[in-house]
């Protein structure tokens, strides 16, 4: 003979079967809660290291980049130095070669001076001379290498 189930029997049963039901909804409540918590710190812990690495390799590119800057000043003043150099030496080789045409200039005037002194004193002309081709001749040239003689026979 078995029993029917009496109306407080099913309550007390559907009673404690919701007691059953809320601790194992708070036991898997606070697991899960746990498992969050985990996975908050793992992802926390991984975001800071990758943060912290981003962070040191920033600071790496601006040292980087202040000496880089500084490199590149000091190129530019050497540069502006060497091109000063090579502008004075430019401006010094051209001052010599105006130096050496000035010797020639005044070599050939002395020589034609000479020439003209001494047929002025002798009185007789010596024997012409073949008239040299100076391409370096500067200003005063007239063409020939006599003109005071030029002047004193004509």
């Amino acid at each position: 003979m078995s029993r029917s189930p009496t109306l407080s029997d099913l309550f007390r049963e559907h009673q404690s079967h919701q007691v059953r039901v809320r601790k194992e909804t708070e036991h898997l409540k606070k697991e899960a809660q746990a498992a969050i918590g985990e996975l908050s710190d793992t992802i926390s812990d991984q975001f800071a290291s990758q943060l912290e690495e981003m962070m040191e390799n920033q600071r790496q590119i601006e040292e980087l980049a202040t000496s880089c800057a500084a490199l590149a000043n000091e190129h530019a003043k050497s540069n502006q130095k060497w091109t000063r150099m090579v502008q004075d030496l430019y401006t010094t080789v051209k001052e010599l070669g105006d130096v050496q045409n000035w010797a020639q200039v005044i070599e050939r005037d002395m020589r034609d001076i000479a020439l003209t002194l001494k047929i002025a004193h002798t009185g007789k002309d010596p024997a012409p001379k073949p008239q040299q081709k100076n391409a370096g001749r500067g200003e005063g040239d007239n063409g020939g290498g006599g003109s005071t003689l030029d002047t004193a026979s004509g």
